[in-house]
């Protein structure tokens, strides 16, 4: 610095944090001014290791001052199966701390956590200091009653500037503490820090209100409930739509019973639709039951009812929906027919005209004798004779045969149920060579129903695998075509009614390897049954 220059200092000054005993050395720190590079030696600084309890208590001291963590529950009392909200404060000041947060030492049974989700920063005065706060908050579910402990350990990573350098780095413009920063002479050192612990108290939900309809749902739900259609013939499918849409223990939450009785046919209740947030442990879950009136007798659909356990209000929550109306009509083929013959005339008489009156014709005028034999008595003839009778046999046999198929419906039926099934597997041949999957089973099924209900003159609500083989039990001596029938309607309420059913794509050559064997079944299964003589 020359002489007459006006003299100036600066004077740079680092708070700084051991984590660590042993010995460091800060610096050397060079520095440049006017084209001149001073080197500024280093200080060496040795941390010791606590040695006494006091000293312990002096830095535990020191370092919560600086960061700690607080581990909060909402609500408080809890019940078993509740979904509840964890949230995690860590509070910091004069700390620059990275994003990586782990949490160790959490309950590993009894409670089921979510992902922790970070929200938004914000700032508290705390003893009268000012300090960052990040904030974390998780979905956790209590699985069991009983009480929890709650007291993870936190590591957080402390971002501390390293400015230790070999003589030889970048000195003049690149000693600024940016490009420390960004030529990474940055380190991160993690620190680990506990929370005060968090006492989880569980209960279990009330035995003595409890429905005898529960099904352990606990939160805050809607239900709602339709059918459609309602105007059905005996035999033919209607859909009961349930939805439930709310807060809490979503994901186990199942479709309610239906009290039908024995007036219906159910099928498994499949699940329709899934809407769910998962880090807010809500959404919305919608089943579809069918369901498959037996008998024309059935007006509604019972009332379904839906209870939950709220926890707010520490009480179970019943909700109705119906009952439905229905309109049942008996079904179309199988409808019982009274067949009027027809009436003979009372006045039927003969009437005899022109007994006592004699037709004469004059005589010819030329008499010629008939060597030759008459026409009339010709074979020709008298074997076309034989035709009118013959075709009268024919009618009358035809005729008896109408009238006794409309006095006996079953006989008509069985009769009818060959041709009937031919036609419906022309149907199930063209659904497995475009490679539709629904229509296939579609007419798989409408084959069996064709079949069995004319052969055994049943209604379509009564045609199970059960009806149908039973008529055949016995009377078979292959102990192979009850399987096969079970096999049949198994595949078909499968494909057409189970929760695994889906829409049309593309067949894999494994699915068209399976439904191919399925029509071969079909085919054996209905020459087996034409066999037996019921």
């Amino acid at each position: 610095m020359g002489t007459g220059g006006t003299e100036s200092s600066l004077t740079y000054r680092y708070q700084l944090l051991p984590l660590q005993a042993g010995k460091f050395t800060i610096g050397p720190f060079p520095y440049t001014v006017d084209g001149e590079t001073l080197n500024l030696a280093g200080v060496e600084i040795e941390v010791l290791a606590p040695e006494a309890s006091q000293n312990e208590t002096s830095q535990s001291q020191q370092i919560s001052d600086l960061i700690f963590a607080v581990l909060t529950a909402s609500p408080s009392e809890l019940y078993n199966q509740q979904v509840f909200d964890i949230y995690l404060s860590i509070y910091s000041r004069g700390l620059n701390l990275s994003s990586d947060i782990s949490l160790m030492n959490m309950p590993s049974s009894g409670l089921s956590l979510k992902q922790f989700q970070e929200l938004p920063g914000t700032r508290e005065v705390v003893r009268n200091q000012i300090y960052e706060v990040r904030r974390f908050q998780c979905k956790a579910q209590a699985l069991t009653a009983g009480s929890f402990k709650l007291q993870p350990t936190i590591r957080v990573g402390v971002r501390i500037q390293d400015r230790r350098r070999a003589q030889d780095q970048m000195q003049g413009a690149f000693d600024d503490p940016f490009f420390d920063s960004f030529f990474g002479r940055v380190r991160t050192q993690p620190v680990d820090i506990t929370t005060k612990p968090l006492e989880l108290n569980v209960a279990d939900l009330p035995a003595d209100t409890q429905p005898s309809g529960f099904a352990g749902a606990v939160g805050n739900f809607s239900f709602d409930a339709f059918v459609k259609p309602t105007d059905v013939a005996v035999g033919e499918p209607l859909t009961l739509t349930m939805r439930i849409t709310g807060s809490g223990n979503i994901e186990s939450v199942t479709a309610p019973e239906i009290p039908v009785g024995d007036g219906f046919k159910l099928y498994d209740s499949k699940l329709a639709q899934r809407d769910f947030n998962e880090q807010q442990s809500e959404g919305r879950k919608i089943f579809e039951q069918v369901m498959i009136p037996k008998s024309a007798d059935i007006t509604e659909v019972p009332a379904i009812a839906f209870t939950y356990f709220d926890p707010s209000s520490r009480s179970y929550q019943t909700i109705k929906k119906g009952p439905f109306p229905l309109a049942i009509h008996a079904a179309s083929n199988t409808a019982a027919r009274l067949i009027q013959p027809m009436a003979t005339s009372p006045n039927t008489s003969t009437i005899m005209l022109g007994t006592d009156i004699v037709y004469l014709k004059s005589a010819p005028a030329r008499w010629r004798h008939v060597s030759a034999r008459p026409w009339y008595t010709s074979t020709l003839f008298l074997g076309l004779q034989a035709f009118p009778p013959l075709i009268l046999g024919i009618l009358y046999a035809s005729v008896r045969r109408r009238e006794e198929l409309q006095r006996d419906v079953a006989k008509a039926r069985r009769q009818k149920a060959p041709k009937v099934a031919r036609d419906a597997l022309r149907r199930v041949e063209d659904a497995l060579k475009s490679g539709n999957r629904t229509a296939f089973f579609e007419a798989i099924w409408e084959t069996l129903a064709a079949y069995f209900g004319n052969r055994l003159n049943l209604s379509p609500g009564e045609i199970t695998a059960d009806t149908a083989g039973s008529a055949f039990i016995g009377l078979s001596t292959s102990g192979e075509l009850m399987k096969d029938i079970r096999s049949l309607f198994a595949a078909c309420e499968q494909a057409r009614f189970g929760s695994s059913a889906t829409g049309q794509t593309a067949l894999s050559p494994e699915e068209s390897r399976k439904m191919k064997e399925l029509l071969d079944m079909l085919y054996r299964t209905l020459r087996a049954c034409e066999r037996i003589r019921l």
